[in-house]
């Protein structure tokens, strides 16, 4: 083999290989193996409330602050799973988000890289699904976007959000809004008074939040 061709042989050899690890690396979770059901021990004994929570990777979840108002405890579950105790490590109640850090070992291995959060200002997307939580399992269906706004709830602080067209039930907050790529453009938040419409934080204010995550935040009791 001549020198140019050697040259060649070295230059493509790791391009090949580069190429085969970011192409398994990008390999998209399925939007439903990344979502964890969370079950809240209140102060008050004896009563529990549940949210939802979408797994980011680096066993980080992501769901909202407003379900840790009267927290005791908190652990989570996958489908079918087994809970386990899952810690407080970023909160922010004005814009109503939090993190959680869990053992990812409770969720199967192709899984754990979590779901991406993506901000769509620039380019807002037209379709997307909204993946809930059920008696039954994980449901993924379609949600129009019907609003992007600045709001504020009960006086607090202002956040982005987007209006959807879709029921939310209780145990809904904190579930993720999904652009056609599998990516987190919203988190579930509250619905209205008449229940077919909700809100979602707007992924414009998720994109920093994993880099937030610090020690255990001290719950209420």
């Amino acid at each position: 083999m001549n020198r140019r061709r050697l040259a060649a042989a070295l230059i493509s050899a790791p391009c090949a290989i580069g190429c085969l690890v970011s192409c398994v690396a990008d390999d998209p979770v399925d939007p439903a193996d990344a979502i964890l059901r969370v079950s809240i021990d209140s102060c008050a004994p004896g009563n529990e409330d549940r949210a939802t929570a979408v797994s980011i990777g680096d066993g980080l979840a992501l769901t909202v602050a407003h379900s840790f108002d009267d927290a005791e405890a908190v652990s989570v579950s996958v489908a079918d799973g087994d809970p386990v105790g899952a810690e407080l490590v970023y909160l922010d109640r004005g814009r109503d988000i939090a993190l959680l850090a869990f053992d990812d070992s409770v969720m199967d291995s192709d899984a754990r890289s979590g779901l991406r959060v993506h901000s769509d200002d620039d380019d807002p997307a037209d379709d997307a699904r909204i993946v809930v939580y059920r008696s039954g399992g994980v449901v993924i269906r379609p949600v129009e976007l019907l609003q992007r706004t600045e709001i504020t709830l009960d006086g607090e602080g202002r956040r982005e959000s987007i209006k959807l067209g879709a029921a939310i039930e209780p145990g809904d907050s904190g579930a993720p809004v999904i652009d056609v790529e599998g990516r987190i453009i919203g988190l579930v938040f509250a619905t209205s008074r008449t229940g077919d419409t909700g809100w979602a934080i707007a992924g414009s204010e998720l994109v920093p939040v994993r880099d937030l995550a610090g020690a255990a935040v001290r719950l209420p009791c």
